[in-house]
């Protein structure tokens, strides 16, 4: 998700903040902390090909996997953690976004059932697979997810051990079963560590989202660059990839010196506070557009931020004080002098875009098609403002204004099914109430209710969005909901195989989708219209059918603690293998100590005890808050207790490139293929710097393409 284009506009605006950084351009110095957002990294790693759309159905978890630990790999090698990297799994996400990926869901689903229909099609008379790999099983709660888990964790573990520029390191893993979203679990972090490490320590965090911009711009902690790939770049490969990073630090100071002018003594009677102002900055870019709400009416432009903000600039001269204070709350006497001034942009944009559209397209109608006066006023407005409001007979020299209110009254009736005035105020003060829920996740950095969302489909108009200066908002403190829960609540009847079994007649009734695209210049921008979920409903269900799913699928409920892994100068406990013991055996000797840590969310759950098995608490839960216990692994030839470490030595190195053709060929058709040399099959000993496993365990290994 681009936040309201804003990379796009940072580029443009500031440019020269900016640096490219690939494998060729290694940056002049390493950080301290490297902090990765893994939510794009796993969705680019199920999207391994952009130009044939087949091949993506082809790939197994383990591909993906494998493609994660190479990505994470790459980045590692681009910023070199000196003492700390921190890996975020998108974990359970509050209601507020959940509402938004639900309909990304329903959509990739339809996308996948079309793109499966024309892979049958095409090859009637051949055996395919049952199953083909769904991108929604990248939600949290999964099988997926689960394995991704484990497998990153063994990684991790493995490279500590046995890669010589892992050592002296200490890694967190913030998995699936860890509440939040990744983002949000990288500033509370962060946040946390204001406290504790003094300003020399520098920090890089790699993530795709911009709004990663504003939660580190709201922070105190200084050298803070964010990497994020090259928009122009469309190579695959991360290892081919093209970066840019952001210093925090710059975009600050040129913020301050965009809006100088405006806060010149004389001019305003606001001091320019750079804390203060990058957190109204926050707010307009999400009421430019968020993931938490749907984008306002009559703000569809490509680039929905300049407007904005030009709009700020000259409230500014007018303000007795910042939007927010300086307790981090919103101040809303200023939000509503705003949005008296922000007002005038909505009409603005009526009377320039929308309104002389209509009525070229009437002209047209009446003109080219013979249409009557009142038939080509209801046509017009059927296909320009999305809906039909009759109030025939239609005034033939009909102004903006008389047009606009109609504009507003079927855009109520018709596009949001309102029926009095009460509706529209209970949409403004949702709106008003999810305002305040993004800017206290923003600037503190936690949640303040798990099950808070917006009701509506649309947003309301903005003229009808003043008055508000007397608004106050409580959260009530509540739970994350449990990940069986979010997935009900998320997923298609088309992926309801990614439930226990027990729990997919609950979301196997078919809903129709619908896409809204009116009014939108950006054809990539549109609203998604689905049946409404009730969450506490779902959470019931779960309550009441949780006792019959098996053991093992509970584990995939689980909602544990973050892992801390460290580099140890003396040998530690084995670390117990959860995977496939033949092909991914125990570490001895291990070098590498294993903690748990509270979450950084401060949403810890743990599952009642007596629904899990002793057998599978052992196997599932290798890391506790004691390190493990040795076990006598026989005659293995291992050292001896409290030995010390042996020194490590490689030499310099970068990530080798993944094989030039296509990734995983021997999973797809030839018909499906593009046609690319054969692949060459890489040795283990090509295979060591990737996985960072030691030279006994590289025959068990996968290759490069998903063989073991």
């Amino acid at each position: 998700m681009s936040l309201c284009g804003l990379h796009e506009w940072i580029q443009e605006n500031f440019p020269n903040i900016i640096q490219k950084v690939s494998l060729d351009i290694i940056p002049a110095h390493s950080f301290d902390y490297v902090l990765i957002d893994m939510q794009n990294v796993i969705l680019n790693s199920s999207r391994v090909s952009a130009n044939n759309e087949f091949t993506n159905l082809f790939l197994t978890n383990s591909d993906v996997i494998d493609y994660c630990l190479h990505y994470v790999e790459t980045i590692f090698t681009l910023f070199r953690p000196k003492r700390r990297l921190y890996i975020a799994i998108p974990g359970v996400e509050p209601l507020a976004s959940a509402v938004r990926t639900r309909k990304n869901a329903y959509v990739n689903a339809q996308r996948l059932q079309q793109l499966k229909k024309k892979l049958y099609s095409a090859r009637l008379d051949t055996n395919l697979p049952h199953e083909v790999f769904d991108t929604n099983c990248l939600l949290p709660g999964s099988q997926f997810m689960l394995e991704l888990q484990k497998n990153v964790e063994y990684w991790l573990a493995d490279k500590l051990n046995c890669d010589a520029d892992w050592q002296n390191l200490e890694v967190i893993l913030s998995a699936h079963d860890v509440p939040g979203e990744s983002k949000q679990k990288i500033a509370s972090y962060l946040r946390q560590e204001v406290k504790i490490i003094d300003n020399s320590s520098t920090f890089a965090v790699f993530s795709e989202d911009a709004e990663m911009v504003l939660l580190t711009s709201c922070l105190s902690l200084i050298d803070i660059n964010i990497l994020f790939t090259d928009r122009n770049n469309s190579e695959i490969h991360p290892e081919r990839k093209t970066y840019q990073t952001l210093s925090i630090d710059s975009f600050k100071g040129c913020l301050a010196g965009y809006f100088q002018k405006d806060f010149e003594p004389g001019k305003c009677n606001v001091a320019l506070d750079i804390g203060r102002l990058c957190a109204d900055f926050a707010l307009l870019c999400h009421i430019s557009g968020s993931y938490y709400f749907p984008q306002l009416p009559l703000l569809f432009s490509r680039n929905c931020l300049d407007p904005v903000l030009d709009c700020y600039k000259s409230f500014v001269q007018y303000m007795k004080d910042y939007i927010m204070t300086f307790d981090k709350k919103v101040n809303f006497t200023e939000l509503s002098e705003f949005f008296d001034k922000f007002s005038l942009l909505e009409g603005k944009v009526f009377e320039k875009t929308i309104f002389p559209k209509m009525l070229k397209y009437r002209s047209e109608l009446i003109s080219q098609k013979g249409y009557g006066f009142n038939d080509a006023q209801l046509r017009a407005r059927k296909d320009i403002y999305g809906f039909v409001f009759d109030t025939r007979p239609f005034p033939e020299d009909s102004d903006v204004a008389s047009e606009f209110s109609c504009y507003r009254m079927g855009f109520y009736k018709y596009k949001l099914k309102f029926e009095e005035d009460n509706d529209v105020r209970k949409s403004c003060m949702g709106l008003l109430k999810t305002f305040c829920w993004v800017m206290d996740a923003t600037l503190n950095n936690n949640v303040p209710s798990w099950e808070w969302a917006y009701p509506f489909d649309y947003s309301p108009l903005i003229s009808d969005i003043l008055g508000v200066a007397s608004c106050s908002f409580r959260f009530a403190p509540d739970a994350p909901m449990p990940n069986f829960a979010y997935l009900m609540f998320v997923l298609p009847p088309e992926s309801q195989q990614l439930l226990p079994e027990i729990l997919r007649p609950e979301i196997s009734k078919e809903e129709k989708v619908e896409i809204d695209c009116v009014h939108f210049e950006d054809q990539k921008k549109f609203t998604i219209l689905i049946p409404h979920r009730d969450f506490k409903i779902v959470k019931n269900v779960l309550d009441n059918k949780i006792a019959e799913v098996s053991e093992i699928e509970k584990l995939r409920n689980h909602q544990g603690s973050r892992r801390v892994l460290k580099s140890e100068e003396f040998e530690q406990p084995v670390f117990k293998s959860e995977l496939n013991r033949i092909a991914f055996p125990d570490i001895k000797p291990c070098f590498v100590s294993c903690n748990t840590r509270p979450s950084e969310m401060g949403a810890h759950v743990e599952i009642d005890s007596q629904h899990i098995s002793q057998t599978l608490k052992n196997a599932a839960a290798p890391i506790t808050d004691q390190p493990l216990p040795v076990k006598s692994q026989g005659n293995v030839d291992q050292l001896l207790p409290g030995q010390v470490r042996p020194n490590l030595t490689q030499p310099e190195r970068t990530v080798p490139p993944l094989p030039p053709h296509q990734m995983f060929p021997h999973r797809i058709p030839p018909e499906f293929q593009q046609r690319a040399p054969p692949p060459q099959r890489l040795s283990n000993e090509a295979l060591l710097p990737i996985h960072g496993m030691n030279r006994n365990m590289a025959h068990g290994f996968r290759d490069g393409f998903g063989n073991r």
